[in-house]
């Protein structure tokens, strides 16, 4: 097998010889549309049984990693539960990679002998919003949902923390069955925060 010199022509990527145009349409497709849940146990992002490989598409060429880098961010959901889980992922990333995420989902717990208190996200977390500067929607899950209203601390903690920006809040709620999620109301910002303030 002949080993290439300096002097070989490297044939072009029949990807990369695409117009820029079709290109991301591509990535958008093959690194976008995922729910990427963060875990508190490993502090690492979960991606899913069938993303185990999805970031080796950046690792192809530095022409690849510039064009895609921030897709994986801008174009997927990040899910958080905990705080230690929020205060590892800002930690972990680069302003620029936080200033992507587009779409974030708090995972909160109506009844709250469900998860340990103390590990739960919580309202007053959530001034960690204000770093994440392209956020355009926020979900919040409401999981073991037992009829009541979301307390308004939540939504008025994104208004608060997100500083005026044109926002979309989600609330969606599970009942006993975790794989009917719905999303059944979305809220509008209000003129003032409610449940608290950003000073």
């Amino acid at each position: 097998m002949s080993t290439p010199t300096s002097g070989s022509v490297v044939p072009m990527s029949p990807l990369l010889a695409l117009p820029a145009e079709l290109r991301n349409l591509i990535y958008k497709y093959a690194l976008g549309g995922n729910h990427h849940a963060l875990y508190e146990t490993t502090g690492k992002l979960h991606f899913g049984p069938d993303t185990d490989n999805l970031l080796a598409l950046l690792r192809t060429s530095r022409q690849v990693y510039s064009e895609t880098h921030l897709i994986v961010y801008s174009h997927n959901i990040f899910a958080f539960s905990t705080t230690k889980s929020v205060h590892k992922f800002l930690n972990d990333h680069s302003t620029e990679q936080k200033a992507a995420i587009r779409t974030l989902a708090l995972q909160i717990f109506s009844r709250t002998n469900m998860i340990n208190e103390r590990k739960a996200l919580k309202a007053s977390d959530l001034r960690y919003l204000s770093r994440l500067t392209g956020l355009r929607n926020v979900q919040i899950w409401d999981y073991y949902y037992d009829g009541r209203t979301v307390d308004t601390t939540w939504v008025g903690g994104v208004w608060a923390w997100t500083g005026g920006r044109n926002m979309k809040v989600d609330i969606c709620r599970h009942n006993s069955d975790l794989l009917s999620f719905q999303s059944v109301e979305t809220v509008e910002r209000p003129r003032v925060p409610l449940g608290v303030s950003s000073g």
